[in-house]
């Protein structure tokens, strides 16, 4: 898009689209690259678990299901409450989610998430449809965060390794 020449070097302004997928198979080279470490999940609720395992591993992240075996270990706690709206009379769930990479023995911290909470209240809901709901309403609302954390992660691996 621009191009100038200044104090003896060339400085290009370039616009691009990059895909997803591309962005995802470079963080699988630089996994290769950093010989593949591994990562395990431990997980307060299963089904949490189960979705940010996925995430992860679209990352491109290896994921063991054996402690021994990770060179990192991915702490997510969530904590369901369900509690009694007295305004409108209704019954919710809150979640309570934070979540750490870090190595296996906890002297290097890769990114760490802030607390982040998520209520989801209903008067026709059951408690496990909405427990669905505000699970599902949290991870869309953390993807984002979490992309860029991630992103940050692999930089400071590739850095550390140098």
């Amino acid at each position: 898009m621009e191009e100038k020449f200044q104090d003896g070097q060339y400085f290009v302004v370039v616009a691009a689209r990059v895909s997803k997928r591309k962005i995802y198979e470079s963080y699988r080279s630089y996994f290769k690259a950093l010989d593949n470490p591994t990562f395990y999940l431990n997980a307060s609720d299963r089904e949490l678990a189960d979705a940010f395992k996925r995430y992860f591993i679209d990352k491109g992240v290896a994921i063991t299901e054996n402690l021994s075996e990770a060179n990192y270990v991915i702490r997510l706690t969530g904590r369901f409450v369900e509690r009694k709206n007295p305004v409108l009379d209704s019954m919710g769930t809150t979640l309570t989610i934070t979540l750490e990479v870090c190595s296996t023995d906890g002297k290097t911290t890769l990114f760490q998430l802030p607390t982040k909470r998520f209520s989801k209240d209903s008067e026709i809901l059951t408690q496990e449809q909405r427990r669905d709901e505000v699970a599902n309403r949290a991870f869309r609302d953390l993807k984002t965060e979490l992309d860029e954390a991630v992103h940050q992660m692999v930089i400071r691996m590739l850095d550390n390794a140098e």
